[in-house]
């Protein structure tokens, strides 16, 4: 085949109208004249500046009101979280206190376990700012036979006589733990009574006095956990000192160490620690 047809072949046919296109492209005069350029080219460009620059400014006092709202709000939330944080102004650490006290976000916390992550501020025996994440422990006791037996003991004792009803709350006599589960119930019994339960029910009460701390700081020899140990030795060293603020810490980690099911506490009964400050940590 021929260089020719193989051209020839390989032609695409193109059907062009040629007036319709010229049509289509050209543009009468009327409408060149209708178009319209101002008389000061300078006022056009100076207009659309300053256009541009409300445009900037309206942009920037956007994100300055979204930055001091979004500043005010973490302000907001970190001082209601954490009223302590401003214990040099009382007025608005008062503030802080009663939105966190009429939102119940303490109790909130500790219901959903975000005081397990987010640190609580406290003030120090010199009046200085810490930061405290709730310590928790895998470990658990389990109840021996002996330790059946005496709760069983003290049941039949409860019967006999009067005793303290609150929210299903049974007041124990003092007693000396003899075991490592009856040293951490004892502890919890001492907990109990400064504390709300998320459900309202608590068994067991021991009341908290210097001589009940001594028993409970002695008891925690039974405890075979070293770090449980420690830190429980290291918080009932403050209530020696008259220092409950970490009441609900305390117990709901003996409450974990036991089992617990019911009965977890989300705040401190602060009237009950008044009465025990005033009674015997003056």
């Amino acid at each position: 085949m021929s260089k020719k047809n193989k051209v020839e072949n390989n032609l695409i046919d193109i059907d062009i109208d040629i007036d319709k296109e010229i049509k289509d492209f050209y543009i009468d005069k009327e409408k060149i004249e209708s178009i319209e350029i101002p008389d000061d080219l300078n006022t056009l460009i100076k207009n659309a500046i300053d256009n541009a620059e409300k445009d900037i400014k309206i942009e920037k006092s956007k994100k300055k009101f979204m930055y001091i709202a979004a500043s005010l709000g973490i302000i907001l939330s970190v001082g209601i979280y954490n009223p302590v944080l401003a214990h040099k102004l009382p007025p608005v650490k008062n503030f802080f206190q009663t939105i966190n006290d009429t939102l119940q976000v303490d109790e909130i916390a500790s219901f959903i376990g975000v005081d397990k992550y987010i640190p609580k501020a406290k003030l120090d025996e010199n009046g200085s700012i810490k930061f405290e994440v709730v310590e928790t422990t895998d470990y658990k006791v389990n109840k021996t036979d002996e330790d059946l037996n005496k709760e069983l003991k003290d049941l039949d004792k409860e019967k006999n006589k009067d005793i303290k009803e609150e929210d299903n709350v049974q007041v124990n006599n003092l007693y000396m733990p003899n075991s490592e589960y009856q040293s951490i119930q004892f502890i919890h019994e001492m907990a109990n009574s400064i504390i709300k339960a998320v459900d309202d029910r608590k068994y067991g009460i021991v009341e908290i006095t210097p001589e009940s701390v001594d028993i409970a700081i002695t008891s925690l020899g039974y405890v075979k956990d070293n770090d449980v140990k420690e830190y429980l030795n290291r918080q009932l060293l403050n209530w020696k000192k008259g220092d409950f603020d970490n009441a609900v810490e305390v117990h709901n980690y003996v409450w974990n160490i036991l089992g617990g099911e019911v009965g977890k506490a989300i705040s401190i009964k602060h009237d009950e620690v008044n009465k025990i400050k005033s009674k015997y940590f003056k």
